[in-house]
């Protein structure tokens, strides 16, 4: 049937716009909340790693920063900045899937892709793989387009598009297999040349944060947060299974449709024109499976990079097989092939709305609910988190101090300090680069000295408000204890909640203490 016709990107983007739209009414998580509260921090000059503690890349950081100073600081005006970010991703899906299979599959691929991210819901959205793939999407789009411009120019946008996501989100690399084909090209110094473009480009935006840490002074707190804490965090996540015994548990635990759709996919592609293209595509698609794997806790929003590339792939073959369909049963059909395909899609897709559209996020949306402030049990995962509780902390903390005043929450609850707009008194906000640990043995030495300097920032700042989470029972957490059951694991520190606090409240799963020896003046902190 060829390439059919089908409409503009100008209306499936206004579809995939309306489809995305209920998610501005989605709250924030923890993972949210750590990234926002850090990028809130850097617009007030508290560079990450050197005045906030984290062990993610510092891609994201400095973009919630932007985000900050251009929209504000609002998590409905967060969750709009990540709706721009996905429609950026639904327009290279677009134009990606419109290359390999012609406009009626490319829009069953954007359309589709955002029908299942808004499905995602508030936990697995608005996270670092979605921030980082439109970065990546655009040096694919670069590829399928370089006949447009100069090759150089093409390898750079590549090379910084893919080096600046992964700023973001270092596992993003493994998508990089999707440029595999293309070392069949590599028989001239040019294009060895332009392919050490692509190199360099990629390398300069962790180079220039390097650079950036080295001028102020942070490199030892970037190295200690990005490198020598992985391996506790890896041991952790393990645990004490052999090697092997744990890959293979890795690989049971895949996503099936991860594991399905590039078996079905393989037998078609080397069918029709552009087969080195949906190479590049599956590969791709591979690589991000393989991401997933390695990072080994399969949250949602690890496959949202896989989610992209398998949109394209979905609507790639709804176009291979409808076509041949159309084809062979034309005697039966009413309506010409290309308007009969149309028909198709827009069936496919009502049905997949009808089976990934949410009502509580339209309503919520509709109604303006989420400009208000949350419901009980709006937003909660079992025992660990609860919106509505951190946003009651944040409010009882705003009333009760002042904005130079710093707070400290004992627990994996950033989003707090960025909800109460106040500091943490100690660069270790979060409780688990003190508390994790490889199972069976001790604290490192650069763990002991981190606890010293988190007492000693207690003991310097004297925060008015504590506040101690219950029932928290993270995987990471040893023993999956709490937050306050890790008290006893750290008695320097419940001593100075013994001896400098008393309880003044309980909100949900916190328990608040207020300060009742002597504060000095905020006006140093």
């Amino acid at each position: 049937m060829g390439r059919s016709e089908g409409p503009s990107a100008a209306l499936v983007l206004g579809v995939c716009a309306l489809v995305l739209a209920p998610t501005i009414a989605y709250r924030v998580g923890v993972d949210q909340g750590v990234f926002a509260y850090m990028g809130a921090q850097l617009l007030r000059g508290d560079w990450p790693y050197i005045h906030s503690w984290e062990a993610d890349f510092p891609g994201l950081m400095f973009l919630q920063a932007a985000e900050i100073f251009v929209f504000g600081k609002s998590i409905a005006m967060f969750r709009l900045f990540d709706v721009l970010f996905q429609l950026g991703t639904a327009y290279f899906v677009f134009r990606i899937a419109d290359r390999l299979s012609g406009r009626v599959g490319a829009m069953v691929a954007a359309i589709l892709y955002c029908l299942i991210y808004q499905d995602y819901g508030p936990w697995n959205t608005a996270q670092r793989e979605g921030f980082g793939l439109p970065f990546v999407l655009a040096g694919f789009w670069m590829v399928l387009t370089a006949d447009r411009r100069s090759p150089w120019v093409t390898a750079a946008i590549i090379g910084l598009g893919m080096g600046f996501a992964i700023t973001i989100k270092p596992t993003i690399l493994a998508l990089a297999l999707f440029y595999l084909p293309l070392a069949t090209e590599l028989r001239t110094r040019r294009a060895v040349a332009v392919v050490l473009v692509a190199g360099a480009c990629l390398a300069a935006p962790s180079v220039a944060f390097v650079g950036l840490y080295w001028t102020l002074g942070g490199l030892t707190q970037m190295y200690e947060s990005l490198v020598s804490y992985q391996p506790i965090y890896t041991a952790r996540l393990r645990g004490t299974e052999p090697l092997l015994t744990y890959w293979m548990q890795k690989f049971g635990s895949l996503g099936r449709n991860a594991v399905v759709l590039p078996i079905v996919y393989a037998p078609f592609l080397f069918q029709g024109t552009y087969r080195r293209e949906r190479l590049m595509v599956w590969l791709g698609f591979v690589g991000s499976v393989y991401s997933v794997f390695v990072q080994g806790t399969f949250a949602g929003y690890h496959y949202l990079p896989g989610m992209a590339l398998g949109a394209i792939l979905v609507g790639d073959l709804f176009s291979t097989v409808s076509s041949w369909g159309l084809r062979r049963f034309h005697n039966f059909v009413p309506v010409d092939a290309a308007r009969a395909q149309r028909i198709l899609a827009t069936l496919m897709l009502v049905v997949a709305a009808a089976s990934y559209v949410r009502g509580a996020p339209l309503r919520d949306f509709a109604t303006g609910h989420f400009l208000n402030p949350p419901r009980a049990n709006e937003f909660r995962n079992d025992t660990v988190f609860d919106f509505t509780e951190s946003y009651d902390l944040a409010a009882y903390l705003r009333a009760r101090t002042q904005p130079n005043e710093p707070v400290q929450v004992w627990g994996y609850e950033s989003l707090v300090y960025y909800l109460a707009d106040r500091s943490a008194a100690s660069r270790f906000q979060m409780t688990h680069p003190l508390v994790m640990r490889v199972p069976g043995e001790a604290l490192t030495p650069m763990q002991l000295r981190w606890r010293e300097e988190f007492v000693g920032d207690i003991n310097r700042r004297q925060p008015l408000y504590v506040a101690v989470v219950q029932h928290d029972n993270w995987w990471w957490s040893p023993d999956e204890r709490t937050s306050e059951e890790l008290l006893d694991d750290f008695p320097e520190w419940k001593h100075v909640i013994a001896r400098d606090y008393a309880l003044e409240t309980t909100i949900g799963r916190f328990l608040v203490y207020r300060r009742i020896t002597h504060t000095p003046s905020r006006s140093g902190s």
